[in-house]
This record gives structure tokens, C-alpha cells and sequence, in this order.
């Protein structure tokens, strides 16, 4: 079924109605993750982007019977007007959330690689470690 998903976003990548995220200083532009049971989609802030995300889903739900549960559904808009995150988050139906955050654990920020962040993770990897017995 993932495969399936990502090929529908593929096509719409393809013909330019699906743009993604682009990743600063490269030519790559991220449309997707998935992992397990967990999907991230990622997409310019604006309403016509948010609506190709949106009729993606739509047709991923009607072709392979998958629901996508709305109240589990988050959605993440940043360095964008009141106006236009109000009209994504309308076109997509899912709650607004705000940054920073964490996804399966991981924080999830905007701007430069904030070291407090990471410190919580950082802690617990330090904790395992101190752990460990030499051989």
C-alpha cells in the first residue's frame, strides 16, 4: 500500500501539481516519508499545493480503502501569513500545530540545528551508554 501511495505522489510530483518541500543548498525536494504505519507529507505553504495534497489522499483512500483518521492528523505550516495557513488548514481539515514538536521522538524545528532541541535525546543516549561495561 505505501508503494501505491508514493507512486500516486510520484505522478503528481511528475506533473509538477505536487512540489514538496525543497531542501536548502541542494536540488531535492522532499514530497513524502513513510515509516511503519507513520506518514509525513511535506508540500510549499499554499492553498493550491494543500489541495494536490489534499486529492491525493482522497484518491489514495478511494482506490485502496485506507481511512485516514483526522483527529490523529496534524498539520505544520510555518513562515507563512495567518490568511494562508487558515486557507491550507481549511483545504486539508487537519489540526494546526505549532513548532517545535517531536515526530516518533525526533524534534522537529524550524531553522538552524538547535542543540536544545536535542538535548533530551542526547541525555537518554548518554544514559544508555554510561550503562555499558567495558569488555
Amino acid at each position: 500500500m505505501a508503494e501505491a501511495f508514493s507512486r500516486i505522489i510520484k505522478s503528481k510530483y511528475d506533473q509538477e501539481l505536487w512540489r514538496g518541500a525543497h531542501i536548502e543548498g541542494t536540488s531535492v525536494s522532499v514530497t513524502h516519508s513513510l515509516f511503519d504505519d507513520h506518514t509525513l507529507l511535506f508540500g510549499k505553504a499554499n492553498v493550491q499545493e494543500a489541495k494536490q495534497i489534499r486529492q491525493t489522499l482522497e484518491l489514495y483512500m478511494a482506490v485502496l480503502g485506507q481511512r485516514i483518521n483526522a483527529q490523529k492528523s496534524k498539520i505544520y505550516v510555518f513562515n507563512t501569513n495567518d490568511i494562508v495557513t487558515r486557507n491550507i488548514v481549511d483545504s486539508l481539515g487537519f489540526s494546526p500545530e505549532c513548532l517545535p514538536s517531536t515526530y516518533l521522538g525526533i524534534p522537529i524545528f524550524v531553522g538552524a540545528n538547535k542543540k536544545a532541541y536535542w538535548k533530551a535525546i542526547i541525555d537518554r543516549i548518554k544514559n544508555v551508554i554510561s550503562t555499558w561495561k567495558a569488555c
